[in-house]
């Protein structure tokens, strides 16, 4: 009997699990009600970690065709993005971080998906942003304004990714975006490549740098941080 018992729980174990890990794990987050535009206070945010969920259930729409990872993203965003496109919650046009931009990807997958305007518009306000934002002397993105002259390793999957996306659906023959969407990397790499005269080296970046030196953790070559 109590073999018939764990055989009958095993199958029962099987037959439940999902497809595949990334089902899994999606369908495991939805449950818990992660990713969805609120934070654990409820309130609207728009999170950089939002926008790399999104991106996950963007993909596994397109390959399962399961309206509810879709139906998911679009409530995800419409807790930030009104129906006239303007973005709210936690976001801070003026405060020029690169974070936020992370969810921009999305803004224009539902565009190309809905053909609803209002996603247009909120991806022209982080576009916007893009062309307000500071830089180094170099031309760097900084980081954000609150951490002057840093480039961060983040910062080109949260803000490059969108803007090459934004130029390819929108402005493909802008060769001056382009341009500076080549000399967003490779100012990256310059700066935060480690250099293979560095001890223990590797051959990876750095996290980020200081084009200024002014930060406490800045080498005094690049303004590179220690890890």
């Amino acid at each position: 009997m109590y073999l018939t018992f764990l055989v009958l729980s095993s199958l029962t174990l099987v037959s439940a699990r999902p497809s595949s890990n990334a089902v899994w794990a999606a369908d495991s987050a939805i449950a818990r009600g992660q990713g969805n535009g609120l934070t654990s206070s409820e309130t609207p945010t728009v999170s950089y970690e939002h926008g790399e969920f999104q991106t996950g259930l963007r993909r596994l729409y397109d390959l399962t065709g399961n309206q509810t990872y879709f139906n998911y993203i679009v409530e995800g965003v419409g807790k930030f993005v009104d129906n006239n496109g303007n973005v709210g919650g936690d976001y801070s046009f003026d405060a020029f971080s690169l974070d936020p931009i992370r969810t921009g990807p999305t803004f224009l997958y539902l565009y190309n998906q809905t053909g609803s305007a209002k996603y247009r518009t909120a991806a022209d306000i982080f576009r916007r942003q893009l062309d307000e934002h500071p830089r180094t002397a170099q031309g760097q993105f900084w980081h954000k304004l609150m951490y002057p002259n840093q480039g961060w390793l983040d910062g080109i999957y949260m803000g490059e990714l969108f803007y090459a996306q934004y130029t390819a659906m929108f402005e493909p023959t802008n060769q001056t975006a382009w341009d500076d969407i080549t000399s967003q990397f490779k100012l990256m790499l310059n700066n935060t490549l480690q250099n293979a005269t560095a001890p223990n080296t590797t051959g990876l970046l750095y996290h980020g740098y200081d084009f200024s030196h002014v930060a406490s953790w800045a080498s005094a070559d690049r303004g590179h941080s220690p890890e």
